[in-house]
């Protein structure tokens, strides 16, 4: 591996993802992160108490190579020394922002937003896909305008409560995540000597009843898939597709047109809940919406976001939400488990579409993934969902 110049760090051009560019080697684990938008940062990974870290040591061209490498050099020290490098510092982790400068601390009347700016940036040299996990943060927090606009100094509980609560009752799947990113937001805070206690921490949601995503009942579904069959554009065209094959959020959504041969999709064990390949037998009504969504299509990816990335599973309530649909997306599996009782479809084919793993004695001697009459199951799906009618058996 080669060495940093100054003229690289000063020409990289940004590409479609987040790239990271090592100091080689003697580079004391200095790196510089380059992101789509053309911002450029600098972290250091190091091994401290028995676990990796990663240390932001500020945005370029504010900190060029030689000071990068001055600071990379004075936390290594740190670390063989006995000491936490962020500890020496304990701001520079907040560096990664476009805008700020090394080393400055946040000001007492920083707001949350300020706050969360904070985490996202130290959190980056931790993310595998850190622009996918900064385009959940933010979506997420969009949920929290009121709380986000505040001073985190002045924040309460019962701030916390007033936003949480109804946030719990109409979206019970996104709160925990709003909860959970408030959180580290005020944990920051805490550390950055802004406040003594983290509001956040003492407010409890409310479980959700029956533990299950709550479900558009089956007889509506022909409906809202007319909807967003309507609305041509990709993020419905998931959505829709995720329905006519009972898939998960992130099964649908990571769709890559190389998975798809003939009308039999095989979902990467990567992408499903149990780590198996799940192979779907595709409806005419499927492979309908897969040719309809291909003009909006970004090289393999069947369903691109707006960047043209693959999207997370907080889109489809995003989606749902813009065209006035009940419930959740993943509720629709549970509509599709519902209608298959009422049918009289086998327990065994509709637990084997739901690529649900069966335990116990049955699950042992229970091997076959049933596609062939998987497949006349889902194209029955296909036609209800379509017409809302049943097809023939």
């Amino acid at each position: 591996m080669t060495n940093l110049t100054a003229k690289f760090c000063a020409s990289v051009k940004a590409r479609k993802s987040v790239k990271s560019y090592g100091d080689g080697r003697g580079g004391h684990g200095l790196r510089l992160i380059v992101r789509p938008a053309g911002s450029k940062a600098w972290y250091q990974k190091l091994y401290y108490a028995g676990a990796y870290i990663n240390v932001g040591l500020g945005s370029f061209p504010d900190v060029g190579l030689q000071d990068a490498r001055e600071r990379a050099m004075r936390n290594r020290l740190a670390v063989k020394d006995g000491q936490d490098p962020r500890r020496q510092d304990p701001f520079a982790v907040s560096l990664g922002a476009e805008s700020a400068p090394a080393f400055r601390k946040p000001s007492v009347g920083a707001t949350v937003a300020e706050l969360v700016d904070g985490v996202i940036a130290a959190k980056r040299g931790e993310w595998k896909n850190a622009e996918r996990m900064e385009s959940q943060w933010r979506s997420s927090l969009k949920h929290a305008p009121g709380l986000m606009a505040m001073k985190a100094a002045e924040v309460t509980p019962a701030d916390v409560l007033a936003t949480l609560e109804p946030l719990a009752a109409k979206l019970p799947t996104v709160a925990p995540a709003v909860k959970s990113r408030l959180g580290e937001a005020m944990d920051r805070a805490v550390v950055l000597g802004l406040r003594q206690d983290n509001p956040v921490s003492v407010v409890k949601l409310p479980k959700r009843k029956g533990g299950n995503f709550a479900a558009m009942p089956w007889k509506d579904v022909p409906k809202a898939v007319a909807t967003l069959l309507a609305a041509d554009e990709p993020m419905a065209y998931a959505l829709a597709f995720q329905i006519l094959t009972a898939a998960r959020s992130s099964e649908a959504l990571g769709l890559r047109t190389g998975e798809v041969e003939g009308d039999l999709w095989t979902v990467p064990g990567e992408r499903m809940k149990a780590k198996r390949e799940h192979r779907v037998p595709l409806s005419p009504q499927a492979l309908s919406v897969l040719e309809q969504a291909k003009p909006h299509g970004v090289g393999t990816i069947a369903f691109p976001g707006k960047r043209g990335s693959v999207r997370n599973g907080g889109s489809h309530t995003e989606t749902m939400r813009r065209y006035g649909l009940e419930g959740t997306a993943h509720g629709f599996r549970s509509a599709f488990r519902d209608w298959c009782a009422e049918q009289g479809e086998p327990r065994e084919l509709a637990e084997a579409a739901l690529a649900h793993v069966v335990g116990g004695v049955e699950g042992a001697y229970f091997r076959s993934d049933l596609l062939e009459r998987r497949r006349e199951l889902m194209n029955r799906w296909g036609a209800f969902v379509l017409t809302g009618e049943a097809a023939p058996v």
